[in-house]
C-alpha cells in the first residue's frame, strides 16, 4: 500500500479498488505502517523521528 500511495501517487479509493479491500482498511493499514516505520530505530540512523519520516515520504 505504501508503494501504491507514495511511489505511484494513488488515492485511497484507487488502492482499495486495486487490492479489493475497503477504503477504511487502506487508511488504517497505511497509518499503522507509517507508525511502525517511525518507531523503528533501525531506520532512524541516529536522527530524530520527524527527520527520518520526512525522508520516507519525500
Amino acid at each position: 500500500m505504501l508503494v501504491l500511495r507514495y511511489y505511484e501517487g494513488r488515492t485511497d479509493p484507487e488502492i482499495a479498488d486495486i487490492l479489493g479491500i475497503s477504503v477504511g482498511t487502506v487508511k488504517s493499514s497505511i497509518w499503522r505502517s507509517l507508525r511502525r516505520l517511525r518507531e523503528d530505530e533501525v531506520l532512524s540512523f541516529g536522527r530524530d523521528q520527524e527527520e527520518s519520516f520526512g525522508e520516507l515520504v519525500a
